[in-house]
């Protein structure tokens, strides 16, 4: 996904559209179109993306992907320059996550 962002954003998009699919690939396609926005520097549109996300997540019970989507909004978040927000859901996805591996501790820590 390091060049072509906003295609790649187009492509998740198709995926995310795609009835073939169960909900939480769906579900996961809507959040990697926000992370392909927010690395394009589309932040505040990449938190709208990745919300819907993370609703679907919750509907649908999937814990540990609604847990990642909150470490993926703090990550847009501070991309937009709301920090308090970006510490706020890095704060949910610490106290929320199911993993507690070494990599999910750095990935969590601020």
């Amino acid at each position: 996904m390091s060049g072509a962002l906003h295609e790649a954003a187009h492509r998740y998009q198709e995926l995310a559209g795609d009835e073939r699919l169960g909900g939480q690939d769906r579900a996961r396609a809507r959040l990697w179109i926000g992370t392909a926005l927010s690395k394009a520097g589309e932040h505040r549109y990449a938190v709208c993306v990745m919300a819907e996300a993370v609703r679907e997540f919750e509907d649908l019970g999937e814990a540990e992907d609604w847990a990642t989507a909150q470490q993926k909004l703090a990550l847009a978040h501070r991309g937009a320059d709301e920090q308090d927000q970006a510490l706020r859901f890095i704060a949910i996805a610490r106290d929320n996550g199911t993993s507690d591996t070494p990599m999910y501790r750095v990935r969590l820590a601020v």
